[in-house]
């Protein structure tokens, strides 16, 4: 709307051009990409705000630009280079997105090698800061009975879900929910936990409309 507009408008003032307020310069690109569909433009935004100004948010919304090819070439190392930046300025889920890229690693010149090692300390720590997607993905790394990377270990995965789950991740409920009522290597089925898991899940699916 017009106000909004407006709003956008002074943000831009106090961005001037990349030289002024960091967090103006954030909205800005923002905008540009969300509302006027100018990634192009936005890439750019977000590439100044990030190496010039060290902005966590701009680097981690860099590293998805180069991730997803919105607005530049799709770029596996470059993403990786600016998920690195943001996740060691502090941004959790910076951290979340170079780990999971560094558990499977990508092939060609432009891709990334795997780090299986790295990828388990930065999605335990970003799921100890709240990160909630790190503490479900790393979980059911340890989860996999076949084809995954780590040595199986239910009750990591068990204790990783749990702190999703207290954060209100509704795929984390889910699989206490399932381990308590099967039981598993090293967690014993318990018909109260199952249903106290089983009731978290449900009324996270009726909050957020389905689990994400």
């Amino acid at each position: 709307d017009d106000d909004y507009e407006k709003r956008m408008d002074l943000a831009k003032m106090d961005c001037d051009k990349g030289d002024g307020d960091a967090a103006a310069c954030h909205s800005v690109a923002t905008f540009i990409s969300a509302v006027k569909q100018d990634r192009k433009t936005a890439a750019q935004i977000f590439d100044k705000n990030c190496n010039q100004n060290n902005y966590a948010p701009s680097c981690f919304h860099l590293g998805r630009v180069f991730l997803t090819g919105a607005g530049v070439e799709m770029n596996d190392r470059m993403a990786s280079e600016a998920f690195e930046k943001s996740c060691q300025s502090g941004h959790n889920q910076a951290c979340n997105h170079l780990g999971i890229m560094l558990f499977g690693g990508s092939p060609g010149p432009n891709g990334i090698e795997a780090n299986v090692e790295r990828a388990v300390k930065l999605m335990d720590k970003s799921c100890k800061k709240g990160a909630v997607e790190s503490c479900y993905h790393l979980g059911s790394q340890f989860l996999k009975k076949s084809g995954g990377k780590l040595k199986r270990d239910v009750v990591r995965a068990r204790n990783l879900f749990e702190e999703g789950c207290a954060q209100g991740n509704g795929p984390s409920c889910f699989n206490l929910a399932v381990m308590y009522k099967n039981g598993d290597e090293g967690v014993e089925s318990d018909p109260k936990k199952f249903e106290k898991y089983s009731k978290l899940t449900q009324e996270m699916v009726e909050l957020q409309g389905g689990m994400k």
